[in-house]
């Protein structure tokens, strides 16, 4: 059997779509594609978990430029967007527990390629700002739904997203260039954007590179009615990605990495509501800021990796390191100007010592900072084995760095001295990790296995706080230490082949997100508490894989129950203090599906649908949760369908037409118990219903493309920025009805 499915894999030349499964072929059928999620490269079919994939070629297709953009192809994928890219939470099968979650560590991982990337704690607010890397020269996106400790490690519980880079072709010379312009409805200039890439084989079959690169300019749509200016939101976006792949001999190969992103944006992209109705304050597209609130974010990624084959095994080893800067600024005149005056905070609150009113303006300043060096070794037997076996190895060190900082000004924007100053708070903290795992697999017969796996991973923690000044300051305090911490996490699987195209599969995984604190930094007459425990998820899952009507049509599903445990999350103190503490259960319960059917040659249908049940099984007290409460940011329903069809003229000439839609249920950005006054209450958000149309042309090296997203200008919202004000809570919108035109050529 496995001999079979590796001489399969020898004709897989296809393109995944949005669901994941498929790709057209000049003969009407679909064909299996190769992912890594599992570590080793392997028909999608045969992956016993619930991995979607999409191709750079399908990402640029469907005109996705983040994760945002993404999430509604990807069942049981749901992105709340922070009003700029890297600004977001993501979330998979409906883990989360708060819109603003600056206390905890992300709930799914980021990848690229073996390298883990972004913050793994609170220390650069790990949870909210991260990768979110445009897709353009990646050569796929896998998403992986359920918790992937064993072989991914901390961070994992929900899943995780892994972007898989091009890599460079030996053999062949290629280059590439395209352009394109778009139009949103309220922008008053267009957006346009350029990219390019070239491969370059330098010894042939022996050395190569690769190196590409992109610019986005974004003219905004969003205007300030407070400062009177518009298309405050513009925004550039460049990078770039550089490869070198040496094929030393038939039994090592060598690539090393440089890739590169940074984010500009004028404002953050947000509109603002009325708190009570919930409907626009002062205009569609508008917000209503006493301070630009701009965004920033540069992202730089080093990597090298060797692969050879010892006969017995192919060891794996890679090496990577990351910085990922973030920045913005936000108008938080409400609630800090008031902090100017007598009393505001509590009897005998004595104010700014200069300007004692309650009408001072307060903008805050946040900038995160956070490098990581990751090393993983793996050894892998060979894949036509009976038993078939992985052995690794993993590190990883983490040094980051919150700084926050609280000025005021007079209604006129005169500075205050610095005597008036509300906060300057800075923080650095560390992370280590080191974790070792094995993972086994036992073949019965051909068509009958069962695998396990376990890691034990050892982390530790540590912190200091430099200055902490202001009329807000606590002072400095020392550096503290979280003893090390041991975590062990594990996965069972059983696969049963019905035949060489269709999988039945159930399995049973753990994952964890460490905890943090020190014994002394928390505070017993508040009853904060020094040290969170790490929280972990256990999820059930029984799925089913299969290719039918000489492959014509493909499916993908899966039934999953989570088990979330001592929670980690944002909790209040009746003083209005907000601190990570553990509290209560939740549980998860859903199904994915995706399908793809090939009609004809020239015609293919895709299809998602998603559904989640997320909510608490026991009272958070601390975050105002009550049992049976819907867990925040995550949505019952999603779903899309996209629809391809290309008309050919004659040899060379192909006439392309698509459309696509796709929905995603009502959301709340809170527990339903919250109360407004303090944190917003549920604020909830509406439906999406957006449908995408495109039509072009494709010739033999020019492929010209005229596409419309949004195309009935739903009014909907993909994210609550921030409830500073409960009166005027600020949104993240989606982006109106947009009209482009795209051309790429290839050399």
């Amino acid at each position: 059997m496995q001999a079979c499915l590796r001489r399969a894999l020898v004709v897989v030349s296809c393109a995944v779509t949005a669901s994941g499964v498929i790709a057209a072929t000049d003969d009407a059928s679909l064909e299996e594609i190769v992912v890594t999620a599992q570590k080793r490269s392997e028909r999608l079919l045969d992956v016993p978990a619930s991995v979607s994939a999409v191709t750079g070629d399908r990402l640029q297709s469907l005109q996705v430029n983040s994760l945002s953009d993404l999430a509604n192809y990807v069942p049981g994928l749901s992105v709340a967007a922070g009003g700029a890219p890297g600004f977001r939470t993501i979330v998979l099968r409906g883990l989360s527990t708060s819109y603003s979650n600056a206390t905890t560590g992300p709930l799914v991982g980021t990848y690229v390629d073996d390298l883990s990337v972004g913050n793994s704690t609170a220390g650069a607010r790990g949870a909210m700002y991260g990768l979110d890397l445009n897709p353009y020269d990646v050569d796929r996106v896998e998403v992986i739904k359920g918790p992937q400790g064993t072989l991914y490690g901390a961070n994992t519980m929900g899943g995780l997203v892994k972007y898989v880079l091009r890599k460079p072709e030996l053999a062949n010379f290629g280059a590439q260039m395209g352009v394109d312009s778009e139009d949103t409805d309220g922008s008053g200039k267009p957006s346009w954007g350029t990219h390019g890439a070239v491969n370059l084989p330098i010894l042939t079959d022996t050395l190569a590179v690769r190196i590409s690169g992109f610019f986005k300019n974004d003219a905004g749509y969003v205007d300030n009615a407070a400062l009177g200016t518009q298309d405050v939101n513009h925004s550039t976006e460049s990078g770039g990605l550089a490869t070198l792949l040496w094929q030393a001999t038939d039994r090592l190969a060598v690539r090393a990495a440089i890739l590169t992103q940074d984010i500009d944006a004028a404002n953050m992209t947000e509109v603002t509501l009325n708190g009570a109705t919930l409907q626009p304050l002062h205009g569609r597209f508008t917000t209503n800021s006493l301070f630009p609130q701009p965004y920033e974010q540069s992202s730089r990624i080093y990597s090298v990796s060797v692969d050879g084959d010892l006969d017995f095994a192919t060891l794996t080893n890679s090496t990577g390191w990351s910085r990922l800067n973030s920045a913005d600024s936000e108008d938080y005149t409400v609630p800090f100007g008031a902090y100017c005056a007598p009393g505001s905070l509590f009897p005998g609150w004595a104010g700014c010592p200069t300007y004692p009113h309650a009408n001072a303006l307060a903008p805050f300043f946040l900038s995160l900072r956070v490098s990581r060096f990751v090393e993983e070794f793996r050894l892998a037997s060979p894949a036509d084995q009976r038993v078939q076996w992985m052995l690794g190895g993993y590190y990883s060190k983490e040094d980051s760095s919150s700084s926050q900082y609280i000025p005021t000004f007079t209604p006129s924007y005169v500075p205050l001295p610095a005597a008036d100053l509300l906060a300057l708070d800075v923080s650095n903290s560390t992370y280590k990790e080191s974790a070792g795992f094995a993972n086994i697999t036992y073949e019965f017969n051909e068509r009958f296995d069962i695998s396990g796996g376990e890691r034990y991973s050892a982390y530790s923690q540590g912190g200091c706080t430099p200055a902490s000044e202001g009329l807000l300051g606590s002072g400095p305090s020392p550096c503290t230490t979280l003893p090390s911490t041991g975590v062990s996490v594990w996965m069972a699987s059983a696969r049963f082949h019905l035949n060489q195209q269709a999988m039945l599969y159930a399995r049973v995984a753990t994952g964890y997100r460490p905890g943090g604190g020190c014994p002394t930094c928390g505070d017993p007459k508040l009853g904060i508490p020094g040290v969170v425990n790490p929280d972990n998820t256990t999820n059930y899952e029984a799925g089913f894989k299969g290719s039918f009507f000489d492959q014509r049509l493909q499916m993908d599903m899966a039934a999953f129950h989570i088990d979330w445990n001592h929670i980690q999350l944002n909790q209040l103190t009746p003083q209005g203090i907000v601190y990570a503490g553990n509290g209560g259960t939740a549980v998860s319960n859903g199904f994915e599906l995706s399908a793809a059917y090939q009609f004809t040659e020239a015609l293919r249908l895709n299809a998602t649908i998603g559904y989640t049940n997320a909510h608490l099984t026991q009272d958070a007290p601390g975050a105002d949760g009550k049992s049976g409460d819907q867990l925040p940011e995550s949505p019952r329903l999603t779903g899309s369908v996209t629809t391809d069809y290309g008309l050919p003229l004659d040899g060379r000439e192909t006439i392309l037409f698509g459309a696509g839609y796709r929905y995603r249920d009502a959301i709340v950005n809170q527990f339903a118990h919250t109360p407004f006054a303090s944190m917003g209450g549920s604020a909830p958000i509406g439906p999406q219903n957006i449908v995408d149309l495109y039509t072009g042309m494709a010739m033999q090296t020019l492929k010209l493309r005229l596409y419309a997203r949004n195309v009935f200008n739903n009014q909907s919202y993909t994210g609550l920025l921030f409830i500073n004000n409960p009166q005027e809570p600020r949104f993240v919108p989606v982006q109106p009805r947009t009209i482009g035109l795209s051309a790429d050529y290839q050399f």
